[in-house]
């Protein structure tokens, strides 16, 4: 009646199966947190009661109950909730044992946002069958996902696994919730499930969208080349892919899934500034340009592609229209200080453009004050702080007034 597997986010559905003291093992050999799980050992003439026996028998519901259950199951694929709710009552009045009735009660509530209702049905379920996961799960997706009650939802979790240590689905419902409260236990759990299924499609996009959240690309990328044959329609892996690649200097591959996903999505200014960089890798420097001004027609106070462009423009030779894209930038505001940073890094890259051509022209005089002009807004940029550009910033001012000392004829 619904077998749920791991990688597909859902509130409860699966029924218990597999032996228990195997998946101890394999918990106590993927991570430490599940441990938890193991805190008590029993033998297995112990933890196996009647009820577990029976749980674990495969429970076939009345024909009645079936029926009704049917048409319920029909009416919640199509979004129909209030009526898939009145076919789960009707099942689950006709078979009190019928637990994926009581469960799909459950769903529907959550589904109608009737939060109260879904936590009756949940616990009444961990109170009638409390060797059954499904209520536990039932209560941590409703306290971690819907009340976002990130601990007692694991709590809840840690208890279904309890039950049924080898349920893929549960664990995976797990990693999805501790990316909110514990990094390293979201990353160790779904590494457990790819431990088990090395394939398993749905897990390996959850993971890599947690990897590249996370800019940890280079573990990203150990999963991006597989991810690529199965998601070859699936924007938001592809999305993702031109991330990871791009950060692995695989241009070209990177190139590839941006095109994609901009002949789906034309009308983001994003996807041009992150193929305008792929370009400018590429040293492709008018198609670059040509997709920042494309972001900018879209956007035209995106602040980051006045950036990008002006940044390229400076390293292009194109110092004084770098300079005006990087003030125009700056007019606008930004609201991160790297930003901010990085402006008015371009701005002294530009100016100290401009007083290297002049030294070379043999303009003493304008380039001393072009250089000064430079040292200014490196300043400007240090003057923020310790950002990513400091340092460069810092590099460039003594650059500058060695150039100028020189240009002075001052000895060191």
């Amino acid at each position: 009646m619904g077998e749920r597997e791991a990688g597909s986010l859902k509130v409860v559905g699966s029924k218990p199966t597999g032996s228990r003291n195997k998946g101890m093992k394999m918990v106590k050999a993927g991570i430490a947190i599940l441990l938890l799980v193991c805190a008590s050992p029993q033998t297995k003439k112990e933890a196996r009661s009647s009820e577990e026996k029976r749980v674990q028998e495969a429970y076939e519901p009345s024909k009645e109950a079936k029926a009704s259950y049917i048409r319920a199951l029909s009416y919640y694929q199509q979004g129909k909730f209030e009526d898939a709710l009145t076919y789960y009552k009707e099942a689950y009045e006709k078979d009190p044992n019928f637990i994926d009735a009581a469960v799909g009660m459950g769903n529907c509530y959550i589904a109608l946002r009737k939060f109260e209702e879904a936590e009756k049905v949940f616990s009444a379920l961990v109170k009638k069958h409390p060797e059954d996961p499904r209520g536990y799960e039932g209560l941590g997706f409703l306290y971690g996902f819907c009340k976002k009650g990130y601990q007692k939802g694991r709590l809840y979790y840690l208890k279904a696994l309890e039950k049924k240590p080898e349920d893929m689905g549960i664990i995976f419902n797990l990693a999805t919730l501790s990316e909110n409260y514990d990094k390293k236990e979201a990353d160790s759990l779904y590494k457990v499930i790819l431990s088990k299924n090395p394939n398993h499609a749905g897990t390996i996009k959850k993971y890599l969208i947690f990897l590249v959240k996370e800019k940890n690309f280079k573990e990203a990328l150990r999963y991006a080349y597989k991810a690529e044959s199965l998601f070859t329609n699936d924007t938001e892996v592809r999305t993702k892919l031109i991330e990871v690649f791009y950060n692995a200097k695989e241009y070209t591959r990177a190139l590839e899934h941006a095109n994609f996903v901009i002949s789906r999505f034309p009308n983001i200014a994003s996807l041009y500034i992150e193929r305008g960089d792929i370009y400018s890798a590429l040293k492709k420097y008018s198609n670059a340009l040509s997709d920042y001004n494309m972001a900018l027609k879209i956007e035209p106070d995106n602040a980051l592609a006045l950036l990008r462009k002006a940044d390229l423009l400076v390293r292009i030779g194109r110092a004084y229209e770098g300079i005006n894209s990087a003030k125009k930038a700056i007019n606008i505001g930004f609201s991160d200080v790297q930003l901010k940073a990085f402006a008015y890094s371009i701005v002294g890259d530009g100016y100290k453009k401009i007083a290297e051509s002049l030294s070379k022209n043999s303009d003493r005089d304008s380039a001393i004050k072009t250089y000064k002009t430079a040292i200014t807004w490196y300043k400007k940029t240090k003057s923020l702080g310790r950002t990513a550009y400091y340092s460069y910033a810092d590099g460039n001012v003594k650059v500058c007034e060695e150039r100028i000392r020189k240009l002075l004829g001052i000895r060191p």
